[in-house]
This record gives structure tokens, C-alpha cells and sequence, in this order.
């Protein structure tokens, strides 16, 4: 059913946003959010993230949280500053007019894969939050949030309890 719920998703299909659970009671998801995938360790949901990563409605490359947070970590004044990173996978990827790979689209948004693996790190001595301030950012920016996605082990309370209520309930918001 999960599968099923993605194509239709991935496709643009109204049938997405009239899925039900098993009681047959309806999720009321949204084609206008992006997709959180929650579970257990090992159950598939980066491959499956992957798999639709590359779709004609909206393109996304899939990115580890604990990568974006070592990238911020290991920012010491060359390139780029820690914030520049927070910005980098805060906003859309942009593409080239013409790159076939992405259908022609002109961005790609993201899938923060495993949110909670990643520690708060330290850049000069101050402590970020990466994906609380990367999520709080895309939200803030009003980007679509469908071009937003997540895979993780954690549970809404897990997230209130990592992240803070701010960030479950900006989540909540982009989220189906």
C-alpha cells in the first residue's frame, strides 16, 4: 500500500489524497506536501525514496541528515561558512535549463534521509541544529512543500522531544 500511495502521489493522482487505512478511514494526505516516511530500521524506506527520486512531477536527490551535519561541522572558514551550508540544503537544488535527467525541471528539492541520526554540531564553538534549522528554514521560505521529503526511524513524539514542538509542528504542516 505504501507503494501504491507513492505512484499515485509521484504521478499527481487525486486517488493519493483519498487513501484510507486499513478501518478504511481516510488520511486526508495532500498532493501540496512532501512525504515523511517513518519506521524501523531496516524496513526499506531510503530504497524506497529512492526509487522515486527521479519522477517527471517533482525531482529530489536524497541526501543523509548525518552528511549535512558533518558538512556544517567540518565548515571552518574556507568556501563557505556553516551557515552557507544550512542555506545550500535549505533551498531547492538548481539545474541546469536543459539537463534531461531531471525532465527539464529547473530545481530539485530534497529528501533528508535518517532525521535523527545527525548530533547538534559545533562550528566555532556554537551549537546548530542542522535539520531543525534546515526544516524550519524551507518552511519559512515557503518553498513548496512538496518538493520536500523525509525518511526516518524517529515517532512524532521522538521528533517533539529531538527537534522541539516548533519543528513537529512545522512538520506537520509540509509532512503527509
Amino acid at each position: 500500500s505504501v507503494i501504491k500511495a507513492l505512484c499515485y502521489y509521484f504521478t499527481g493522482d487525486p486517488r493519493f489524497t483519498k487513501f484510507m487505512d486499513e478501518k478504511k478511514v481516510p488520511f486526508n494526505w495532500d498532493l501540496e506536501k512532501g512525504i515523511c516516511l517513518l519506521g524501523n530500521v531496516g524496513c526499506g524506506k531510503t530504497t524506497i525514496m529512492e526509487i522515486f527520486n527521479l519522477n517527471k512531477r517533482q525531482c529530489f536527490t536524497t541526501i543523509p541528515c548525518m552528511t549535512i551535519a558533518e558538512n556544517f561541522a567540518k565548515c571552518k572558514g574556507q568556501d563557505m561558512d556553516a551557515h552557507d551550508v544550512v542555506n545550500l540544503f535549505a533551498k531547492n537544488k538548481q539545474n541546469s535549463a536543459f539537463d534531461l535527467k531531471y525532465f527539464l525541471q529547473a530545481e530539485t528539492g530534497w529528501c533528508y534521509d535518517d532525521l535523527g541520526t545527525e548530533d547538534v554540531k559545533k562550528n566555532f564553538g556554537n551549537e546548530v541544529d542542522v535539520m531543525a534549522s534546515i526544516i524550519q528554514k524551507r518552511y519559512s521560505m515557503k518553498l513548496p512543500f512538496n518538493t520536500t521529503h523525509i525518511t526516518t526511524n524517529l515517532s512524532a513524539g521522538e521528533i517533539e522531544e529531538y527537534y522541539g514542538t516548533r519543528v513537529l509542528s512545522r512538520m506537520k504542516e509540509m509532512f503527509n
